[in-house]
């Protein structure tokens, strides 16, 4: 029986995969080397069923809506410590597993995402937090980060984002030679696929979400409005460098870094095709609303779901929604920027 609904699975995605080129069989993706009911449930649980359920309480039980300006600051805070400790403990458990395979699978790539950026990003929000050039003071006497000191804490973020691509890059067996060889053999292909992957995005989370949202009355997320309200500055030469500023964090360095996190190592963690698609779109999901504004979290589950699919009917090849990801991202990016 087993084996039956074994080969019922590989049948599906034999249909529904691209074509298996030279890059596919040299270097191929391997879906199932975790246990599924082992390894597999001590990642989802720790990386998205527990963060999950904290983001839920923390934002109903405690108020965290990142909407009203007179909720407590460290909510978000407190919850992204849930969410870090909670990844941390399950991550700590799968590397005594086995250490070499946590390593050279990649799902190491999934902890250094989670805990670097933000890392590297409080210190840099710190160390000018301290500088009176880029702080503002409000009427209340609290201080925060103009729009300067935003750019520079941005750039923060891009270099841990490079730290992690970098490491991932450099321990992930295979995976240098898998996206190089795919550029290099597979272009046609990869262009086809990428084009059709950004049309569908663009058409469905941009300008289908859009529709939706007005109809409901809903607005645009905070996570967005986080990025683009510096450009709403007057000054001309802010507004370029900021521009310039978001072209390497938004089209560059986000979007092949959260495709190594979000699908290349959930997919190796889960050790579940099937399972692993809907485990990296709640993820990719529940990463952009952390702050509580949840009102949102569809138009991420979408990108992430669609996401979710190239990577699995690519064969489990980054590159695919790497380039998917970044055209995505640039279109929006431009539709922001020409209004």
């Amino acid at each position: 029986m087993d084996s039956t609904i074994s080969s019922t699975k590989v049948n599906f995605w034999n249909k529904v995969q691209l074509p298996e080129t030279n890059v596919d069989r040299q270097y191929g993706f391997l879906f199932k080397i975790y246990n599924p009911k082992t390894d597999g449930i001590i990642f989802i649980v720790t990386i998205l069923l527990i963060p999950f359920i904290s983001l839920f309480i923390f934002r109903f039980a405690f108020g965290m809506n990142p909407a009203v300006k007179d909720v407590n600051a460290w909510l978000p805070m407190a919850n992204q410590g849930v969410v870090i400790l909670s990844a941390l403990i399950g991550g700590y458990v799968l590397y005594n597993r086995n250490t070499k395979l946590f390593v050279k699978t990649g799902l190491l790539t999934f902890y250094t995402f989670l805990l670097i950026p933000f890392i590297v990003a409080m210190i840099g929000m710190m160390i000018i937090s301290v500088i009176p050039t880029f702080v503002n003071v409000n009427e209340e006497g609290t201080s925060q980060l103009n729009n300067w000191g935003t750019l520079l804490v941005t750039w923060f973020q891009i270099i841990g984002e490079l730290v992690v691509i970098w490491i991932a890059f450099k321990s992930t067996t295979d995976l240098k030679s898998r996206v190089l060889e795919t550029f290099k053999k597979n272009w046609r292909l990869l262009s086809i696929t990428v084009a059709i992957g950004i049309l569908i995005m663009v058409g469905i989370c941009i300008f289908g979400y859009a529709a939706f949202a007005s109809q409901i009355g809903l607005e645009e997320s905070e996570n967005q409005n986080t990025i683009t309200g510096p450009l709403k500055d007057a000054n001309s030469t802010f507004k370029g460098i900021y521009i310039f500023t978001l072209i390497i964090f938004t089209v560059l360095a986000a979007p092949i870094a959260e495709e190594l996190a979000c699908r290349h190592a959930i997919f190796v963690g889960v050790g579940n095709r099937g399972i692993a698609i809907f485990i990296s779109a709640f993820y990719f999901g529940i990463m952009h609303v952390s702050n509580g504004d949840i009102e949102n979290l569809l138009n991420y589950l979408i990108a992430g779901f669609i996401l979710a699919i190239t990577f699995s009917i690519s064969r489990g090849n980054v590159t695919y929604t790497w380039l998917v990801h970044m055209g995505y991202n640039f279109t929006a990016l431009m539709l922001i920027v020409a209004k």
